[in-house]
């Protein structure tokens, strides 16, 4: 017996000596030929004066393993509703073009994007065309509690239109800007509640663990009275939402481990560029922090009537 155990701990020693060798192997990662122009566009229904939204970036794709993409200036952008066309204005010496103050997306309209630019001294021509979405939710209501110091819980009332497909997505801004470290939440409404009343927001619930201070980009001091949190809640439009559904796929944590990401996102960009052209039909509503201490009884008790 005394043998055999002898031997079956030398195996293992053996087994555990095996596995924790680690061989050092190269990488190899093929490069792109070629350079090829990202646009990233999101035009929404908010007045373009008073939006962070409602412009065109345009940028390079970059090798494997780099983290920043040349920005492309000195093209010519356009944007065409139909009615009229705009060439939108590059602003100063960035890759970044805006639409005019007075524009705002219209429900139902279709909107056409055009580049003329310039890459490696050859001409770049390429488009893009989707329809602003109907607003998919009737949004009553918007409110609060704490879960805990660093943890705020957001909720939304309303209901779902009926018969439309829609799908959602939401964001926070804090004093002015936009949350550095939350992404979108992300709801398909259409699956989810069509035609239904949210009573008590529980679906849409939006989670934030970490706030931007007005002087600073990390994460800041919990929320007091006073602070102003606005929701933007946005009625995607069907690309868009599968577009940054994968670019959040792609980019995030996944389970189980070692689950494979998306090699390449879709985009809706034609003629040799890559990126997205999104449409959003956005509702805005704002509210002032009150009771630091605020609960989510409290919270329902002031929404009974819904």
């Amino acid at each position: 017996m005394k043998t055999s155990t002898k031997h079956l701990i030398v195996a293992l020693a053996a087994m555990l000596a095996g596995s924790s060798c680690v061989e050092d192997f190269d990488m190899r990662v093929a490069k792109e030929s070629s350079t090829r122009l990202v646009v990233d566009c999101l035009l929404t229904t908010e007045l373009t004066a008073a939006s962070t939204d409602n412009t065109v970036r345009l940028s390079t794709s970059v090798p494997y393993g780099s983290s920043k993409r040349p920005e492309v200036g000195n093209a010519m952008v356009t944007l065409s509703d139909g009615d009229r066309t705009m060439l939108l204005e590059q602003l100063e010496d960035s890759g970044i073009y805006q639409t005019p103050d007075d524009f705002r997306g219209e429900e139902g309209r279709t909107y056409t994007l055009t580049v003329d630019a310039e890459l490696d001294g050859k001409p770049v021509h390429c488009t893009s065309s989707a329809t602003m979405p109907p607003k998919g939710i009737r949004a009553d209501a918007f409110d609060y509690y704490k879960m805990t110091d660093s943890l705020w819980v957001f909720a939304i009332w309303g209901q779902d239109e009926p018969g439309i497909i829609s799908h959602y997505g939401a964001e926070l801004v804090v004093h002015g800007k936009r949350q550095p470290y939350s992404k979108w939440v992300f709801i398909d409404g259409s699956d989810m509640f069509d035609g239904n009343y949210l009573w008590d927001g529980e679906y849409l619930f939006y989670s934030c663990s970490s706030i931007m201070t007005p002087e600073g980009e990390g994460p800041g001091k919990p929320l007091e009275r006073g602070d102003v949190v606005t929701l933007y809640f946005y009625t995607m439009e069907d690309f868009f939402y599968k577009w940054f559904t994968a670019m959040s796929t792609e980019s995030g944590a996944h389970f189980p481990m070692f689950s494979p990401q998306p090699a390449n996102l879709p985009t809706n960009i034609e003629g040799g560029a890559t990126g997205v052209f999104g449409l959003a039909n956005v509702t805005i509503m704002s509210l002032t922090i009150g009771d630091p201490d605020r609960t989510r009884i409290d919270m329902l008790k002031d929404h009974a009537k819904f």
